[in-house]
């Protein structure tokens, strides 16, 4: 098997030709790419030597935010559509390490405007995976593409109009940095537990209880709740019970979680009554409608109407009906007996006193 031939020195992509045409463009020179090109058509056989140049020329035109010239460079190269900035994020295929950079400064041209934002994800994306194939590995050094694409990855999450691929974008990078927030740069540590937070309970309150707790164990939501400001702690509170109540496999935790965050809150509260419904939602489901026609009676108890939403005063008026459960044990048996075996009127009753016979 033949060897390759060597990389010519003028073309090696950290040797001083190409790194004077890099340190130009971070000092903003305005002719990089034309030296660029000169420098490669010198040297037209070496072509990996020519990519590897070019590439890292795409990134520090994107560093400087020369995104025009990023641009024309990525489309005359075919950059943009190469097979490591298309290839899905889970994609065994390993990129090196100017492929990643590249694919890291692609994702930043499409954050421009009129960009393709659910391209740009898809491109941090697949950074984060090649620069950290597993949530247990150790963030890469230098780490500082790693956050950048995780900041990144929120950005453009949080700008696509999708709330569920948006969320999804968010929850691969809170499963990407899990496992080292020790490390993570200061500015984006800042509002990394409130987007959490935000998150959550957006997810939660849209009906989305299988992202929503993939998403809450991923943020380790419960863990920090006691750290998180008074109102955003009550917030979270309450789509913890929104969400146990629209699982549905554990009403008892639903009506607990309500009738605990209830209690705390004064009526005044924008969530106070709020509770009061999925209290009276899940004791419905529980114990019937008589109980929940009760307990609105009983949390309605000496108010004056206006201070009552309509909707919860309604129901405090619904008269009880008399049911089965409320008559004495005996009549109940009988009547649940008289109708498993299909008989729309008991049979008469021995009499209570006396002899067994009938009395005229």
């Amino acid at each position: 098997m033949t060897a390759p031939p060597p990389t010519s020195a003028a073309l090696d992509p950290h040797g001083p030709a190409v790194t004077a045409i890099i340190a130009d463009t971070l000092a903003g020179a305005p002719d990089v790419l034309t030296r660029l090109d000169r420098l490669t058509n010198a040297h037209p056989a070496d072509a990996a030597a020519i990519r590897a140049a070019r590439l890292r020329t795409l990134v520090a035109l994107v560093n400087v935010e020369r995104l025009t010239e990023a641009l024309t460079l990525a489309r005359r190269e075919g950059y943009d559509q190469a097979a490591f900035a298309q290839q899905p994020a889970r994609a065994n295929v390993p990129l090196d390490r100017a492929e990643i950079d590249a694919t890291f400064a692609l994702a930043v041209l499409e954050m421009r405007p009129g960009g393709d934002l659910h391209l740009a994800r898809r491109r941090f994306v697949r950074a984060l995976a090649s620069l950290r194939p597993a949530p247990t590995d150790p963030v890469p050094g230098p780490a500082d593409t790693f956050w950048a694409a995780l900041q990144g990855l929120i950005q453009a999450s949080d700008r696509l109009a999708d709330p569920a691929t948006a969320a999804q974008g968010l929850l691969t990078g809170f499963l990407a940095a899990r496992s080292d927030l020790a490390h993570m740069p200061p500015d984006l540590a800042a509002i990394w537990p409130q987007r959490a937070r935000d998150q959550f309970v957006r997810l939660a309150l849209q009906g989305r209880p299988d992202i929503a707790t993939a998403f809450a164990h991923a943020a380790d939501i419960h863990t920090h709740l006691p750290d998180a400001p008074a109102e955003e702690a009550i917030t979270v509170r309450f789509a913890q019970a929104v969400l146990a109540a629209r699982a549905g496999t554990d009403p008892k935790a639903a009506l607990a979680l309500f009738a605990a965050l209830r209690d705390s809150l004064p009526r005044a509260h924008p969530l106070h009554w709020s509770c009061v419904r999925g209290e009276l939602d899940q004791t419905a489901r529980l114990e019937g409608e008589p109980a929940a026609t009760t307990l609105a009676q009983r949390l309605t108890a000496g108010l004056d109407p206006d201070q009552v939403p309509h909707d919860i005063a309604a129901r405090a008026r619904t008269p009880i009906p008399p049911a089965a459960s409320q008559l004495p044990p005996v009549k109940a048996a009988a009547s649940r007996a008289d109708k498993a075996l299909g008989r729309d009127t008991p049979p008469p009753e021995p009499p209570l006193t006396g002899t067994s016979e009938a009395r005229p």
